[in-house]
C-alpha cells in the first residue's frame, strides 16, 4: 500500500488547507491503527502521509480540551525548543524545583513518565514553569510565538482555577497533527528550523522517552515513535513518513 504514496513533503498552510491524498481506505487504515493501539474508541482522528491526509474519521478540526498526554506533547515541544535555543544548557544542568536540587532531565522525565500520575502532574506544572521563565513570557504567549506562528496551529490557553493543575488546552486532532508532522519531520517546518534533530535523537535515547515511547520494527508500520492513553493517541513512523493521531 506504501509504493504509490507521494514522495512530496507537504506542509499543510493553515487547518483549511490540509491536503488529501488518495484514501488508503478503512481496511488498510486499520491495519496501521492496530500497529499503535487500540483506536476505535476515540471518536475522531487522522492518518497523515508524507504530510497528506491518507484517513480521517470523525470531526477532526473541532476544538475540544486536551487530556494530560496531548498536552504533554505541547510540553515536549517547548523543551525542544528551550534546548535548540540554548535556554536550556544541557539535560544534565542543575535546576532548584521545590527546594529539591534536580536536573532538566529527571524533571522532564518526571513529567513524561508513565505510571504514578499525581507526581507526573507536579513535574509538568514545575516543567511549564521553568519553561515560562527561560522563555520570559506566560505560556499563552510561548505558545503562540514558539509554536502556533511557525506551524499554523491554534493551540489556545485557558486559566485552570487551581495552582495545583496543569493549564486547560484547548485545540483540534488537526492541531495535534501538525505538532506530530513536526516531530517527524525531526524539528522542521517548511524552510524553518523550529528545533534540533538533537531532540529526536535524545528522545529516541532516553528510558522516558522525553515523551514519546519507542517502539522498533516488526509492523507494516516499521521504526514508531508513539504515546497511548485511554482518550489520546498518536505515532509517527519514521520508516513510512506516517503520522497518526486519535482523541476523544
Amino acid at each position: 500500500m506504501w509504493s504509490d504514496m507521494c514522495e512530496i513533503l507537504y506542509y499543510p498552510r493553515s487547518n483549511d488547507e490540509w491536503a488529501h491524498h488518495k484514501s488508503i481506505g478503512e481496511r488498510a487504515a486499520q491495519e496501521m491503527l492496530s500497529c499503535v493501539g487500540k483506536h476505535g474508541h476515540l471518536r475522531s482522528g487522522v492518518i497523515t502521509i508524507n504530510g497528506l491526509i491518507a484517513f480521517q474519521w470523525g470531526d477532526v478540526s473541532e476544538r475540544q480540551m486536551l487530556p494530560k498526554d496531548a498536552k504533554s506533547l505541547l510540553i515536549s515541544t517547548l523543551c525542544a525548543i528551550a534546548l535548540s535555543e540554548g535556554k536550556i544548557p544541557a539535560l544534565d544542568e542543575r535546576i532548584a524545583v521545590s527546594g529539591q536540587d534536580l536536573t532538566w532531565r529527571h524533571l522532564m522525565g518526571a513529567t513524561f513518565a508513565r505510571g504514578d500520575q499525581a507526581a507526573a502532574n507536579a513535574a509538568a506544572i514545575a516543567l511549564i514553569e521553568k519553561l515560562t521563565q527561560l522563555f520570559n513570557r506566560g505560556l499563552s504567549e510561548t505558545v503562540r510565538t514558539k509554536i502556533n506562528d511557525p506551524i499554523g496551529s491554534g493551540f489556545e490557553i485557558h486559566a485552570s482555577g487551581d495552582l495545583g493543575r496543569l493549564p486547560n488546552i484547548s485545540s483540534s486532532v488537526l492541531d495535534l497533527a501538525r505538532v506530530s508532522l513536526l516531530h517527524l519531520r525531526r524539528g522542521i517546518w517548511l524552510d524553518r528550523r523550529i528545533f534540533s534533530p538533537l531532540w529526536i535523537d535524545l528522545a529516541a535515547a532516553e528510558a522516558s522517552g522525553l515523551y514519546w515511547c519507542r517502539n522498533y520494527p516488526g509492523s507494516e508500520l516499521g521504526q514508531l515513535m508513539q504515546r497511548c492513553s485511554p482518550t489520546f493517541s498518536t505515532a509517527v513512523s519514521t520508516d513510512r513518513s506516517a503520522a497518526i493521531v486519535a482523541m476523544g
